[in-house]
């Protein structure tokens, strides 16, 4: 059978209008569903670091690293303050009365002027003025000096450091108080609760910067905690 191609009708084609509309409506479906993927993969890291978007996190971090950093300082200025009260009981006349001699478990002023108020502890036989002995609260002193003065540097692992040396410091202080003196000295007590205030803050700063470190995938070390 013969077919006249000449004859045969050909579908119309498109109008341009047309091709342009299903272009623009395919470039929309593209954008959104390419939107939708990546507000799908904010959504997911957002669930991962607990419902905080990046820039939240990140003012968060810098707000409490300041409110940690001058908390652990001003913590350390209140041990000077402290350790002041405790090394002008030490200089005083012992015959008056210290104002914390409160009963006769707490008595400043016998504490602080026994043997083990100095360093090196004063010997049962030795002669006034044998010796150069430092008193124990100038140490305390210059330790929380050195504390504060870490904290603001923001060296927290030095920090951790000078604080384990004061708290293991006022420990042996305290356990000579309770067993040997067989009294006690307010002034020694807040110094104590103090730096462990000091120590307990400095660890929670460092495993935080630790587990932020962890979450954001990058490398930690001592000198990255020293920071």
């Amino acid at each position: 059978m013969y077919v006249n191609r000449a004859s045969a009708r050909l579908p119309p084609s498109p109008a341009p209008e047309a091709i342009a509309e299903n272009r623009s409506r395919s470039i929309v479906a593209t954008t959104l569903r390419r939107g939708a993927a990546l507000r799908g993969a904010m959504i997911r890291t957002c669930c991962r670091s607990g419902f905080r978007t990046p820039w939240r996190s990140s003012a968060s971090f810098s707000y409490n690293e300041i409110t940690m950093r001058y908390l652990i300082a001003l913590l350390a200025l209140a041990g000077i303050i402290d350790s002041y009260l405790a090394l002008r009981i030490h200089l005083q006349d012992p015959s008056q009365a210290p104002p914390c001699s409160v009963t006769a478990k707490f008595d400043c002023g016998e504490v602080n002027h026994g043997r083990y108020a100095v360093f090196p502890p004063l010997s049962f036989d030795e002669a006034p003025n044998a010796s150069i002995h430092i008193p124990v609260a100038v140490f305390g002193i210059a330790g929380y000096a050195l504390i504060a003065l870490l904290a603001l540097a923001k060296r927290y692992w030095l920090t951790l450091q000078a604080a384990e040396i004061g708290f293991f410091f006022a420990a042996f202080l305290s356990y000579l108080e309770a067993y040997v003196i067989e009294k006690w000295c307010i002034y020694c007590l807040c110094s104590m609760g103090i730096i462990t205030a000091i120590l307990l803050l400095t660890i929670a700063k460092l495993v935080s910067d630790g587990l932020r470190r962890r979450r954001s995938g990058s490398p930690t070390n001592g000198l990255a905690s020293a920071k």
